[in-house]
């Protein structure tokens, strides 16, 4: 995910009609922050000469508040170039690649797994969104490293919120909630009271940072929710009955982009813990691919579905016919000029535009030394578009 770091050019370009993107204040504003989150971030782990793992864990989690409360400004902002979202990026991308670079047992071992499962069941779809970007690209960058810890508690956990659906996103079907979580001071509460209990647990180990079992986990996790709970009830928002007897959720623009997220988070983990049914990821994926309309969302949801497509061309032959599958789809929208009027059924003009980008990333990955004729889908489009005249 380190290529997220980078403002790349093709962000200054609206996705639709290709012109130039005027920014406001505003977005600018934020620009100039993400270049400060990598360049603080860069820094940090220079200044870590000292074994105060104590000073250490305070400060990552002083990071870890900032890194939850980036979506709180600027909330009216909209852009099609989605850049809030591009801020959450970079710093879940930077704070990852820190948590790589540097010694960080206690965060590991204490405090992400409180954080991940309080946020993965928060209220607020970018705090939900925000630990799934997290934890992705550190599950990435810790790909080779089977001791990690509670990597398949995490792993179950990602597939139980795609299957079930996200809490925050059962929430959307009362009526008053959009009110509160847009208040500031709500979501600025709630995300101080969970920094105050990872800082309670650090000063109540002593600096003896074990690993935890799964209950005294869940206990944690317990309090932070029953304090959100309280927050709420304070609005006359009783969270657990609203969720318990939430109705049929609609398939709205921030489902599709949270269950991108958390699918992305679960390919994380790479083939060996690929799910058994393949269908609700791809189905997910494949949704954002051909409706998500903001740049910097859309490139993240290419790289994922290349990296499925990855996974699958490594496996054995028992997913070589939901490969083929992909990648049919994947060509065929390719294909397609999305300036027709009349496109076939199930084809989009951002499926059109993703899917070329999607097939770069395959061809690509394949090692020199292969052929892409091992991919006949890949092979037989690119076959289609070569031409003895230079000039086409």
């Amino acid at each position: 995910g380190n290529h997220f770091l980078v403002e790349d050019d093709e962000e200054n370009y609206d996705m639709k009609s290709g012109a130039p993107n005027e920014y406001s204040e505003a977005e600018l504003f934020q620009k100039a922050r993400n270049k400060a989150w990598q360049a603080i971030i860069s820094s940090m782990r220079h200044c870590y000469k000292y074994d105060d793992l104590v000073l250490m864990h305070e400060t990552f989690l002083d990071l870890v508040f900032r890194l939850l409360n980036i979506t709180a400004t600027d909330s009216n902002l909209k852009s099609q170039v989605g850049t809030k979202y591009h801020c959450l990026l970079v710093a879940s991308c930077a704070f990852s690649d820190l948590c790589h670079k540097i010694h960080v047992g206690p965060f590991l071992e204490i405090s992400l797994p409180i954080l991940f499962f309080s946020l993965l069941e928060s209220p607020w779809p970018d705090l939900c969104e925000s630990i799934c970007i997290f934890l992705k690209n550190l599950i990435l960058t810790q790909s080779h490293d089977e001791n990690f810890p509670y990597r398949s508690e995490y792993h179950q956990m990602l597939l139980q919120t795609l299957t079930d659906s996200p809490k925050c996103i059962l929430l959307e079907s009362y009526h008053n909630i959009s009110s509160v979580r847009m208040d500031e001071s709500v979501k600025d509460l709630c995300s101080r009271t969970l920094v105050s209990v990872l800082k309670n647990q650090v000063k109540a180990n002593n600096c003896n940072f074990q690993e935890k079992d799964l209950q005294w986990i869940h206990g944690q996790v317990n309090q932070v929710s029953q304090v959100w709970a309280n927050i709420f009830h304070a609005f006359d928002i009783d969270l657990i009955s609203i969720i318990n007897a939430a109705p049929m959720i609609e398939k709205s623009k921030s489902y599709m982009r949270i269950s991108a997220s958390i699918a992305g988070a679960i390919l994380s983990f790479g083939l060996k813990l690929l799910p058994l049914k393949l269908t609700p990821l791809i189905r997910v994926l494949m949704t954002s691919v051909k409706n998500e309309e903001v740049s910097s969302r859309s490139n993240v949801v290419c790289d994922d579905l290349s990296h499925l497509i990855q996974i699958l061309i490594q496996s054995n032959r028992s997913h070589l016919l939901v490969r083929n599958k992909i990648l049919d789809n994947i060509c065929q929208m390719a294909s397609t000029d999305p300036t027709f009027d009349n496109l076939a059924r199930g084809t989009t003009r951002c499926g059109c535009r993703a899917s070329k980008t999607i097939l770069q990333h395959v061809v690509a990955s394949i090692p020199k030394h292969e052929g892409l004729t091992k991919i006949n889908s890949v092979w037989s489009y690119l076959a289609t578009l070569t031409t003895s005249d230079p000039a086409k």
